[in-house]
């Protein structure tokens, strides 16, 4: 909004729409019924919607902001900036008294193409405290010591979703996914692992893949369907490495799930 306002504050956009406005407008006095715009009208304001923007252009003349883009996107720009390979970015700040759970930002280029992004930080108290740095927390799986791991030992058709997943936790895992147990599962190739765990109110589904290599490290299948897993293991087993050789003072007293 801010643009939107600067442009029509602009004393360069303000003279471009004094220049074309009262000619325009004596040109709708005199128009037949549903007449369209001349092309040589088009031709003086696809320039001026190129400098300023398509909704200043739009509310000052006034025009249809879908005809526009479209006069818009059919004219060749002779001075049309040259095309940078590569990523941009756009860095957005959140002012102090924007804070709240959810954000929604808008972006739009000059020729009316728009990114909507919609930003959640989870509402919870913490995250409304820290204002615009909200948008930093991250969100994650926090795996505790008394998380039950299982591993599921045969490989898994990756083309499942959280529904299919779930259902080789019932059928084959003979298991509750339900039940707050982290299923970890590989594809055939080993070149990819997922995560299933519920959370109380819905599933989460992560999955790494390698960019090269795969997955040294698995259980050779065997009459149990799961293995069990520590923290550590997990860990390292993300990073492939091999669980099997982790070495760790064992536990004084093992931490059980809440009843």
């Amino acid at each position: 909004m801010a643009t939107k306002t600067a442009a029509k504050s602009h004393p360069t956009f303000a003279a471009a729409v004094a220049r074309v406005q009262p000619a325009l407008a004596g040109w709708r006095q005199q128009r037949k019924h549903r007449e369209p715009i001349p092309e040589a009208w088009w031709r003086e304001i696809v320039p001026l919607a190129r400098a300023h923007g398509l909704s200043p252009v739009t509310q000052a003349l006034p025009l249809n902001y879908t005809s526009l883009k479209r006069h818009v996107l059919a004219s060749p720009s002779p001075t049309a900036p040259p095309q940078v390979a590569g990523t941009g970015f756009v860095e957005v700040s959140v002012a102090p008294w924007a804070v709240g759970p959810q954000w929604v930002i808008q972006l739009e280029d000059r020729i009316g193409s728009k990114l909507t992004l919609r930003l959640a930080a989870g509402g919870s108290a913490e995250a409304l405290a820290m204002g615009p740095r909200a948008l930093e927390i991250p969100l994650v799986i926090q795996l505790t010591p008394q998380m039950r791991l299982l591993l599921a030992v045969e490989p898994v058709d990756f083309r499942k979703g959280i529904d299919g997943l779930v259902q080789v936790c019932r059928q084959k895992l003979n298991t509750d996914p339900l039940a707050g147990a982290l299923f970890v599962f590989a594809n055939r190739r080993r070149k990819a692992l997922k995560i299933l765990v519920y959370d109380g109110q819905g599933f989460w589904l992560c999955q790494k893949r390698l960019s090269q290599g795969r997955f040294g490290w698995w259980p050779s299948s065997g009459e149990q369907a799961t293995l069990g897993l520590d923290v550590q293991q997990l860990q390292l087993l993300l990073w492939n490495g091999n669980p099997s050789r982790v070495q760790t003072a064992p536990l004084w007293r093992p931490i059980a799930p809440a009843a």
